[in-house]
Formats: C-alpha cells, structure tokens, sequence
C-alpha cells in the first residue's frame, strides 16, 4: 500500500516494569518507496491479561517525522481488524490530543475488548512524537493519518483487509478523504460527531443556527450568512455560493454587502493590499450591527486585516470559522 507521505515504520514495543528485551528486525521503508533500511527493534509488549488487552508501544513515519503511539490489543493470539482513532481539530492550546487523551485511552480498551486492535499515537510535536506543533490543513491531517494505515496494516498482529477508522468531530472529514483516497486499504470508517457536508456548509450553518438561536430577526440572519458566504467565497480559486449570494442582495437590497460583493467578484482582478484595505473598510462599516457577534474570525474587525486577506484564492477553504462551529 502506498498510504500518502508516510510508509512502513519500524515499532518499538516497549515494556512496563521489564528489564529483559527482545529483538526482532523489521523493515522500514522509505517515503519514497526507493530506498530500504533495516532497523532493529527492541522490547516486549506490555500486558494486561486481567484486563483483556495488550498494549504496546510503536512509532511510525510520517514524512521525515516520527509519530509515537500506542497500539492496543486483545490478549488472544489471532490478526484483528483494526481501528486508527483520529482525533478533532488541533486549535485547542495545551490540548495533548494524544496517547494520553483520556477518552481515547477509554475507546482503545473498549475496542480491543471487543476484538479491535487500535492505535492512538500523537500528531507532530505532541508528546514524543518529532515535528512541529501546528493547525495542519485537512489534506495534511488526511495524509498523516494514511501513514497510519499504512503502518497498521504491515502489523502481524492485524488483518490488513479489516483497517478502518473511527474519527471525531474535525476527524469525521479527515477519514472520509483518506476512505476516499484509499478505497482498498481502508475497510470502514466511524464518524463520531462528524458533519455531513463540505467544511464551508457547515461552517455557514454554525452561523445561521447560531444567529437564529440569539433571537436575531429574519433579515440580521439573512445578512450574516450573506456576509459569511461571501467572505468564504473570497478565498475559494471557484466561488461555491455566488448564485444564491446575488439572489440573497438582490432580496435585501442595496448595502455593505454590495460593496463585499464586488470585492468578492473582483478578486484575483485588483491588487490584493487595495482588496483587503476596502474589505476591512467594508466590516468596519458594520460592527454595530446585531450580527457580526456571531463571528470570531473573518467579521470581527480587530482581526480584519490578517482574516480577510485572500490568500490567491484557495482551492479549499479552511478559515473565517465561528468559534463555537470550531470542533
């Protein structure tokens, strides 16, 4: 399988409260597929036969980082079906998001006393992972966690026909991209909490729901999903809501939103430090209305100038999110 950026990885099974190791060679095989190494791993598998699982610590690559994780499973000897557990959105500080989440830490017993081998590592530069903490885009997260199926599915103790994932709020479009992608290699997907729709459908129902639960009148949540559709169509290379936006100001009349309108058509066409200056002016134009609070990104002025930059037109949209619709 050829998973993305990450390829087979070494483990490194390490032992609780043991001394005595063991060693077994295992290759690694570089990203890209060209160059083989042979490396040695050590140790052996924490157990906990009361419990109903085993669990071990491994490491993978992802790029040129190394992702450390545990990978959990039943006691009895057999190859298992498998689950990579992916994690929300990383935007949380302090957030391990990790091996030591708690509430993964609760999933991977449960599925492995189910007959699920499971594996939870931390993403780059959390707990001993290598790299760079960050806010990864989709299609990085997508490619991290298909090195992760990649990984799995060399394991012996996993039946690499029946690798799914389960994943979480954020993670429920992240696996659905790798099960796209990888059709073959990844049996099932969970999504816990995860949407239904596009990243910016979801983003403009946040504010709708949102509008309309403060109690806003009819027209106020009119114009901030107007507004909110216009500033993600801003930074799409192919604007998604044009035709409803003209119907929308059309239905509303002349106001601010005609002049984000015209920026919004004009993009690419005018020069992007006079766009961004006539696009702060615009949001500047409207903080005393009722519905820019239901905005924390792209509408909340004090933020304008970095928020509402087009950044050449994106191809996929990831930003100008409502906090509460962050996951």
């Amino acid at each position: 399988m050829s998973c993305g950026v990450g390829q087979d990885a070494g483990v490194r099974d390490t032992a609780v409260n043991e001394t005595a190791v063991t060693e077994t060679a295992v290759t690694e095989t570089a990203v890209n597929e060209t160059a083989v190494t042979e490396t040695t791993v050590e140790a052996t598998p924490a157990t906990s036969v009361a419990a109903g699982w085993v669990e071990e610590d491994v490491e993978f690559a992802f790029g040129i980082e190394m992702l450390r994780g545990v990978l959990t499973r039943p006691v009895h000897e057999a190859t298992h079906p498998a689950v990579v557990l992916v994690a929300g959105s990383r935007g949380a500080p302090g957030d391990p998001e990790g091996v030591l989440t708690p509430w993964f830490i609760d999933h991977r017993h449960r599925l492995a006393l189910a007959g699920f081998a499971v594996l939870r590592y931390d993403p780059p530069g959390v707990g001993q992972s290598t790299g760079q903490r960050g806010v990864p885009s989709l299609e990085v997260r997508a490619a991290e966690t298909a090195a992760a199926v990649s990984y799995l599915r060399t394991s012996p103790v996993v039946d690499a026909d029946r690798v799914g994932l389960l994943g979480v709020s954020q993670g429920g479009w992240v696996i659905a991209m790798v099960a796209a992608q990888y059709p073959n290699e990844v049996a099932f997907v969970i999504s816990v909490v995860g949407s239904g729709q596009s990243v910016a459908e979801q983003q403009i129902y946040g504010i709708q729901a949102q509008s309309a639960a403060a109690g806003l009148s009819d027209d106020d949540v009119t114009e901030a999903v107007l507004f909110g559709r216009l500033l993600i169509d801003w930074q799409l290379t192919e604007p998604m809501f044009h035709d409803v936006n003209v119907a929308a100001a059309d239905a509303l009349g002349a106001g601010p939103w005609t002049s984000l309108m015209a920026i919004v058509d004009d993009a690419g066409k005018t020069d992007p430090v006079e766009a961004l200056g006539a696009g702060i002016r615009v949001m500047k134009s409207v903080q005393d209305e009722p519905w820019p609070r239901r905005y924390t990104c792209g509408t909340c002025t004090s933020r304008s100038s970095k928020a509402l930059l087009p950044r050449s037109r994106r191809s996929s949209w990831r930003r100008c999110r409502p906090r509460s619709a962050r996951t």
